[in-house]
């Protein structure tokens, strides 16, 4: 038999025999797993590793400023606390990589930082954003920047998903057209060499 053939009927016959110590293994794996990413440790490494993933991670990063910062300007437009608003924005972001730096905000504005300074030192936000948050500092009208702060990340999150759509549908067309066609040389190419063998 052709090495397609030969690897489709090995896998199929190995998994086959060894069906139950497989389901139990994947089983015990999936269990390992679930424990540990529900540890902070676990949790942190995960919530490092998506905002790594090329294309993705970038839009799972800027979900979460665009997060905090909305959540921070609709505290201050409530007339709450500065420090105490720094302090209950952090709660909406649920990545740990991010919630984790911009815990450490709310202590340095106590201590009298500027709360651009204070986000520059996370090493989160781009250069804009921190110069928007300054000069609404500056001028007053801290709350109406940083909505428009989260306005612009919501929009840049729009365009990094179409391009990331648009990139996963001919990537998917192309792994299952792969798959598909590894399948079929798998299953016509012993009637291939049949033929050749019979002339």
């Amino acid at each position: 038999l052709p090495l397609p053939t030969r690897i489709v009927v090995g896998t199929a016959s190995w998994m086959n025999h060894n069906a139950p110590a497989l389901f139990a293994g994947m089983v015990i794996v999936a269990l390992l797993i679930r424990h540990w990413v529900r540890s902070d440790r676990g949790r942190l490494v995960i919530d490092r590793a998506v905002l790594k993933v090329p294309f993705v991670g970038q839009i799972f990063h800027l979900l979460g400023l665009s997060q905090f910062v909305r959540s921070l300007g609709t505290l201050l437009a409530g007339g709450t606390p500065m420090v105490h608003s720094l302090e209950i924005a952090t709660s909406p972001v649920t990545n740990r990589a991010i919630s984790t730096p911009l815990g450490r905000v709310a202590p340095r504005v106590r201590e009298g930082q500027a709360l651009w300074s204070s986000l520059e030192g996370t090493a989160l936000f781009p250069e804009l954003s921190l110069a928007m948050v300054q000069v609404g500092e500056a001028t007053g009208a801290l709350e109406e920047m940083l909505f428009n702060v989260a306005h612009f990340y919501d929009e840049s999150i729009e365009v990094r998903l179409a391009r990331v759509v648009t990139l996963i549908e001919p990537a998917v067309l192309v792994l299952m057209g792969g798959v598909i066609a590894a399948l079929l040389m798998s299953v016509y190419m012993p009637m291939f060499n049949l033929l050749q063998y019979a002339r």
